[in-house]
């Protein structure tokens, strides 16, 4: 049986990437570019707050890249 955090879901990466998103699907302000969750996030398909970059999940310097 594979584990949730490496199976991958069409269009987004992980499961636990989808489950961050849906999430913090309720909190959206301040987003600059497509397919942002979060605060404050510049880039496109960043999950997390104050990210700057393309597909980053996390806070700020505390990320991840895809």
């Amino acid at each position: 049986m594979a584990s949730t955090a490496s199976t991958l879901v069409p269009n987004f990466g992980t499961t636990a990437q989808a489950a961050a998103a849906q999430a913090a699907a309720a909190v959206n302000y301040g987003n600059v570019g497509n397919g942002n969750v979060g605060l404050f996030n510049t880039g496109n398909y960043n999950v997390g707050i104050g990210l700057n970059g393309d597909h980053l999940t996390g806070i700020g310097p505390l990320h991840i890249g895809q």
